[in-house]
């Protein structure tokens, strides 16, 4: 499931705008998303063409608060994730159609649809490494609406 807001491209033109990336080329829905809407983007630069993903929050206003400084601790600890690119002021991120967005460079491969034991130990590596990076995040952080609902035995 993916939740896809329309994005006009002028909209899109205006929030590169923020950023050192260079001019729009092409852009297009990333399908594989699960909260967020995604788009794949392909800007024009000094150094030729690359891709990048631009997620539009659509849950809380304020997940970027949150978002953002887990994906800058992932970084420095060297994991294997796509760094949040700042904006050319230094910003953490921009907004578009009323919502925060972030820009992320694309990374290069593909979903794996039947995944080995190797990928399913080198995921386990992946998240004791993740969680010995950021077990220090979660200090005062509010707990999600979901694990609310959860706990009282309720849908949300």
């Amino acid at each position: 499931m993916t939740a896809i807001r329309a994005l006009p491209q002028q909209d899109l033109v205006e929030l590169l705008g923020c950023y050192n990336l260079g001019s729009l080329e092409s852009y297009w829905p990333a399908t594989h998303g699960i909260e967020n809407s995604n788009y794949f983007v392909r800007v024009a630069g000094g150094m030729g063409s690359k891709e990048v993903v631009l997620s539009v929050l659509e849950q809380s206003p304020t997940a970027s608060k949150l978002l953002v400084p887990l994906l800058d601790t992932c970084e420095a600890a060297g994991l294997p994730i796509a760094p949040i690119i700042r904006t050319r002021t230094g910003g953490e991120s921009a907004e578009i159609l009323g919502r925060p967005a972030l820009i992320a460079p694309r990374l290069l491969g593909r979903h794996v649809l039947n995944p080995t034991r190797r990928h399913c130990e080198s995921v386990g590596r992946f998240l004791a490494r993740f969680h010995v990076a950021t077990r220090h995040l979660a200090d005062g952080v509010a707990d999600h609406p979901r694990n609310r609902c959860m706990a009282a035995g309720t849908r949300c």
